[in-house]
Formats: structure tokens, sequence, C-alpha cells
């Protein structure tokens, strides 16, 4: 949610799945809060991590402070419906 990733077929798209497949592979929860689907019919979410280690990740704050999303433009609820 307020993010934009790459597409996973391209190069940054491969390596933003890269970065969160290996988060996910040391995670003991995941905790997903979606929204209403957007216009494009995509339910959008808030993902949190707890880690093996007991550290709370954001997912989508992980992807932005990595390089692998951006804000999304026009970052008001109204782009998102």
């Amino acid at each position: 949610r307020g993010l934009d990733c790459p597409e996973v077929d391209t190069p940054e798209g491969k390596a933003a799945k890269r970065f969160v497949d290996a988060l996910i592979a040391n995670a003991r929860a995941i905790t997903i809060c979606t929204t209403k689907p957007d216009k494009y019919d995509r339910y959008l979410a808030d993902v949190f991590l707890e880690m093996k280690t007991g550290e709370e990740v954001f997912l989508n704050h992980a992807l932005l402070e990595n390089g692998h999303a951006v804000r999304m433009a026009g970052n008001a609820p109204g782009d998102w419906e």
C-alpha cells in the first residue's frame, strides 16, 4: 500500500522478489492487513514480519529503505481506489 514496486519480470523486480523471499525465509510469523481492491482490482496491503530473532519488520518500509520500491506518486488514498 502506498508503494510503487517494479514489475516482477524486470531485473529490478527480480531483485525485489529475492529481497522479500530472503526476509520471509527468516520470519516466524507474517501479518497482512489488506484494504479493498484498487481501481486495477488489486488488494493493497501492509505486511508485517516477525523474524525468528524476535525483531519486527514492516515489509513496506523495508522495501523503501533498501531501494526496491518508491512512494506511490500522488500518495493519496483516492489514487488507490
